[in-house]
Parts: C-alpha cells; sequence; structure tokens
C-alpha cells in the first residue's frame, strides 16, 4: 500500500464513525456525505508526515485540553486575542544554555493528524466539517477539509522530562513566551483548547424587516453597546452594557430628589421658616446618605424596564437552557445570589447581582479574596458569561427608553 493509500484508508476508517463513506479512486479519495460527493487529492507533504506519525511510539493526546505530547515535545492549541488572522510567522524563543525552546507557530500536520484521532475531534467534525462537505464543489479538495490546524506552541526542553513535569514546566514556559509577544510584538495569543468561543450574548441573529429606525439612539450609548456586542470577553462585555446603566445612575438620582422637592416646595403648605427650610435639608441629606451605587442602578432599572416583561424574559432564558439557571441560588464571586421570579423582587435582585459581578470585574483586591474576583482569561469569564444577557437585556431597554424621535 503507498503512503498516499494509507492516509486515505486512515481518514476513511474514522470518518465512518460519522456516517461518511467512501473508497479510493487511482490518485484520489472519494467520498460520500448526505446527498453530496467530494474528489479528494492526494498530497505528498501530508502523506510523508504521515507516515512519521505512524512512527511515534508513546504519543499522548489530552482531551480536556487538547495538548499532544510526543518525542519529548509538548503541542499546546492557541488562541488569537486581537488583529486579524495569524500570518502563519514563527516565533522561536530558546533560553540562555539553550535548554529549553518555545516555538510558536500554526501547527503541523502530526498535532492535526493526533486531534482526528481523538475524542475531541468528534465535536469539530459536527461544528466545521459537516459545513465544509455538505456543499459540493466542482473540482478537487485538499485532505485538509478535515483537518483542524490551529496555532500552537511546542515545547522542547534539551533533557527528557516525565509527562506532568513537561506540561508543568511547558505551560510556564509558553506563557511567559506569549507575553512576551504580547508586549513586544503586539501580538496577544492565549492557551486555548476551544476551537471557537462560546457566545458572549446568548442569543442570536434575528430576520431584518429592512426599515430605517424613526428614532435616534444616544450615541454614546450606541458606542458602549457596540463595544458589549463585539468584544470576544464576557468581562469586557459585560462592563460595557453596565456602562449604559451607569450613564444614567446620577442623573435618574438627581431627577428623583427634584420631583420629591418640587412636590414639597410647591406645596401650598410650605412656608420658608427654619422647620420649612429644615424639612428641604433632610430630605436632600437622607437622599444623598441613601444613594449608593445599588440603590441608583435600581432606580435606572425601575425607571426604563418593565419588571414583568423581565421576568418573562428570564422565564424564557431558562427554558431554552442557553444560560443555565437563574432563579436557583448560586455562588457568583463568593457570595449567593438568585433572582426570584416575583413582582417586587426580580428587578431588586438582579440589581444586587449585577453590581457584585461588576466589582468583581473592576478590582482585583479591595474587600474580596483574589479568589473571589475575576482574573481575565480564566474560568471566571464563564461565570461572567452566564450573567452577560441579563445585563445586555437591561441596557437594550435603557437605549430604546432614552431614544428620541427623528422629524420628518
Amino acid at each position: 500500500m503507498t503512503i498516499n493509500n494509507a492516509l486515505f484508508e486512515h481518514i476513511l476508517n474514522r470518518l465512518k464513525k460519522f456516517g461518511v463513506e467512501g473508497h479510493i479512486e487511482g490518485k484520489l479519495l472519494h467520498i460520500g456525505y448526505k446527498n453530496t460527493s467530494h474528489y479528494f487529492d492526494a498530497d505528498q507533504d501530508l502523506a510523508a508526515d504521515f507516515a512519521k506519525y505512524k512512527k511515534i511510539v508513546g504519543a499522548y493526546f489530552d482531551n480536556a485540553d487538547c495538548t499532544f505530547e510526543y518525542g519529548n515535545e509538548l503541542d499546546v492549541p492557541l488562541a488569537v486575542l486581537n488583529g486579524g488572522p495569524f500570518r502563519d510567522d514563527e516565533f522561536v524563543f530558546s533560553s540562555a544554555g539553550h535548554e529549553h525552546q518555545v516555538c510558536v507557530r500554526r501547527a503541523n500536520f502530526q498535532y492535526a493528524l493526533a486531534f482526528f484521532d481523538s475524542d475531541a475531534y468528534d465535536a469539530y467534525f459536527h461544528s466545521f466539517v459537516t459545513q465544509r462537505i455538505s456543499r459540493a464543489v466542482g473540482w478537487a479538495r485538499s485532505l485538509r477539509t478535515f483537518f483542524r490546524f490551529p496555532i500552537t506552541a511546542t515545547y522542547s526542553p534539551l533533557l527528557a522530562l516525565g509527562s506532568t513535569e513537561l506540561k508543568e514546566k511547558g505551560l510556564v514556559r509558553i506563557r511567559a513566551c506569549l507575553l512576551k509577544m504580547a508586549i513586544e510584538q503586539h501580538l496577544c495569543l492565549e492557551v486555548s483548547s476551544t476551537y471557537a468561543r462560546p457566545s458572549v450574548t446568548g442569543d442570536t441573529p434575528k430576520i431584518s424587516d429592512g426599515l430605517i429606525p424613526n428614532v435616534t439612539y444616544d450615541r454614546n450609548l450606541g458606542n458602549f453597546y457596540m463595544v458589549g456586542r463585539s468584544s470576544p470577553f464576557p468581562s469586557q462585555s459585560y462592563l460595557a452594557y453596565y456602562h449604559i446603566l451607569e450613564y444614567f445612575f446620577l442623573r435618574v438620582s438627581e431627577s428623583i430628589l427634584h420631583d420629591r422637592l418640587k412636590a414639597l416646595l410647591n406645596a401650598p403648605s410650605f412656608q420658608s421658616s427654619s422647620d420649612g427650610v429644615d424639612k428641604a435639608i433632610a430630605m436632600v441629606s437622607k437622599h444623598q446618605n441613601k444613594n449608593d451605587e445599588v440603590e441608583m442602578l435600581r432606580n435606572v432599572l425601575d425607571k426604563f424596564v418593565s419588571e414583568v416583561d423581565f421576568i418573562a424574559f428570564v422565564r424564557d432564558l431558562e427554558t431554552k437552557g442557553l444560560n443555565g439557571e437563574y432563579t436557583k441560588k448560586h455562588t457568583v464571586f463568593g457570595e449567593l445570589f438568585d433572582i426570584s421570579l416575583r413582582e417586587g423582587h426580580a428587578i431588586s435582585n438582579a440589581a444586587k447581582l449585577l453590581k457584585h459581578i461588576r466589582n468583581a470585574i473592576v478590582h482585583s483586591s479591595d474587600r474580596y479574596s483574589r479568589d473571589d474576583c475575576h482574573i481575565p482569561l480564566t474560568e471566571s469569564e464563564a461565570v461572567i458569561r452566564r450573567y452577560v444577557p441579563i445585563v445586555k437585556y437591561f441596557a437594550e431597554q435603557v437605549l430604546y427608553g432614552t431614544a428620541s424621535p427623528i422629524g420628518l
């Protein structure tokens, strides 16, 4: 059997699990999937790498973090955090005595094959490969269609290390090199096992009716919203939406005080005596003492958000199962919170929760222990992601409620 045919057979045997059928026709691989069929070219470079891959002894692919250990080397998948697509450059770092080396580049075929053969490939096939092979084309395609080639950092120590030590030392040095690249090259990458970031917003695009809105939205609020919608980081997205709410803290608070003072001062019984003036001063003083940020947030929500609609929104979220349950108590950055779906409670609960998350994001210490604060690019991003749909919903209500009609 030729090297090309050996690679073809390897691909066919793996894809049978997903209902893909096929056979070898001369120098081409023919596959059929559902109602489409495709031909794939032999690739001499891939075939040569496949032969090397089959000779590797003691290799280990970790399905949990998608790292690949082989021949005293460690491949770690990365994700780009800024800028455009990675330009297939190669960045090589060595220790002073050349005892350690880290190379950042597009993954080689041996890593792609290890991922292809792993259980982690199942989700990738259903998310990406099915889309590629469900569309018929009129030409022979590349075998790369079936594989994932992420950016990887490869750690290579001079001395042989055990598996655990190889990963521990490798990740420490890889992360140091990634920070150096961010500082010097302005290229930000993170260690990431995922091949697609989970949705930050928890919703899906809607079909547009094509009509121009007959209102104008506050430009500053719109800018905050755009940042919230476009940020790949749940923490930044959350803060951008929260800024829309915070934008009206003082304005709504002062409006409430203004109305109460007008009610006092415009009453026929009011007199500008010492007692009357003292009442006015006491009203202002009490308002200021009571006006903490949770109260100001609740005032904004009470002004712009229908609690009945908010309760229906949360129920809908839980029905869809997109973001877990909000109505059961969860520990969120060190404290227990839930949202009671009862009028008079839902918005109050949400205000306390949202302010608590905001504090955990912006404060790296303060009265919180470090374990209860948010650290970017860690598991706490997933905690924040759960509540982004809530703060986004409130931000949208404020955005709509402050819009002005456009004149004809």
